[in-house]
């Protein structure tokens, strides 16, 4: 099948017209038609300046970090109490101004995580951060616990 690629290779961006006999009953004047229009560089030529762009977002949209990036930030940001404090926000403020806010907010604050870590990982492993991580929220979860029962 032509979609389906082995490791290693590249798929063929080029475009190309095929002229045969597709659908079982073209009649020649339209292949015809169809080999001159490709030619003259006419039609279906044009939607492929289109189509490179598209295909650029789709394929960042779907690529696997994207979609476990977005599923794990949206899942921990869900009910947590900056999304309350917003609901809050938009309902006694002006929705635009508060949506403008809380995205550049999340933007700036998310960047900083993203440029921090990278740096933290070129000085630290990852996994010495993941132990680290680990050991806190144990501590965390041991003060909260704590208290909770007692205090």
């Amino acid at each position: 099948m032509q979609g389906d690629l082995e490791a290693g290779e590249k798929r063929d961006e080029s475009f190309s017209v095929n002229v045969g006999d597709h659908d079982g009953g073209s009649d020649g004047a339209h292949g015809a038609a169809a080999a001159a229009a490709a030619a003259a560089g006419e039609g279906v030529h044009s939607n492929r300046s289109m189509m490179g762009p598209v295909k650029n977002l789709l394929g960042l949209l779907l690529s696997p970090i994207f979609v476990e990036t977005f599923v794990l930030v949206f899942l921990a940001e869900w009910g947590d109490r900056s999304q309350l404090a917003t609901i809050a926000l938009g309902a006694a403020r002006n929705v635009y101004g508060v949506a403008a806010g809380t995205i550049l907010g999340h933007t700036i604050c998310t960047g900083v995580a993203v440029v921090g870590g990278r740096l933290l990982a070129s000085r630290i492993s990852v996994k010495k951060v993941s132990f680290a991580g680990g050991v806190l929220f144990i501590i965390f979860s041991i003060v909260y616990g704590y208290q909770a029962l007692y205090g």
